[in-house]
């Protein structure tokens, strides 16, 4: 997917994300949706970006596009070959909110990081729930949480997080993507899928909420 339809996807993601916020009229509050990412990096100019969606200011979710040296530095932190698709959509957006949406921070490229940097005891927990005593689940990703890479932002309520599993790849070449709630994963072969999967939601949203108003 080139540059151009990236631009083209993301900004149709924007317009709908603002739509969606304008009938749901101000629930649930951006400020306990957004304020995790906040309160852990205040300096970050992601946060302020935040801060201006919040006061209601930002027409624009996204970030500045990612430079090379900041994509190669995360591989090399990371070890790894970051997704030609995860790629793509930094190099229009390094980072995105998606206020609406219960997954709402996609992280710019140098805060995504191992998920078992800071999440090594609820990977734990929910290897712990699962209770796997007859080992089918020995090859999924719950059994290797920690080394899966975190690219969405801390979760406000539930512990939801969007990570990129580097041991599962498609016949593209692209690694998979597992959206991990409080109920069973759901996958995507690609991280454009991800975000087609966001604009679904926000037009139902916007369906439904139109419908009840």
């Amino acid at each position: 997917m080139d540059h151009q339809m990236w631009t083209e996807l993301l900004h149709e993601l924007n317009e709908v994300c603002l739509a969606e916020l304008d009938v749901l009229h101000g629930y649930p509050s951006l400020e306990v949706r957004m304020g995790p990412f906040i309160r852990k990096h205040p300096h970050h100019p992601m946060a302020a970006l935040a801060a201006s969606i919040i006061a209601g200011e930002a027409r624009w979710l996204g970030m500045p596009p990612a430079t090379e040296g900041q994509i190669q530095e995360a591989e090399q932190r990371l070890g790894l070959a970051l997704p030609s698709s995860y790629k793509s959509f930094l190099r229009v957006a390094n980072g995105f909110f998606v206020p609406g949406a219960i997954i709402n921070t996609l992280l710019p490229v140098d805060l995504i990081t191992h998920f078992g940097e800071h999440h090594s005891d609820q990977a734990a927990l929910w290897r712990e729930v699962l209770d796997d005593q007859t080992g089918e689940m020995a090859d999924d990703v719950w059994s290797r949480l920690e080394g899966t890479i975190q690219l969405s932002g801390p979760p406000h309520h539930q512990p939801e997080f969007i990570l990129l599993d580097p041991h599962v790849k498609n016949a593209e070449g692209e690694l998979e993507i597992v959206e991990l709630g409080h109920e069973m994963p759901e996958y995507a072969n690609s991280f454009h899928e991800v975000m087609e999967r966001a604009i679904y939601i926000a037009r139902y949203v916007i369906t439904l909420y139109s419908k009840n108003s």
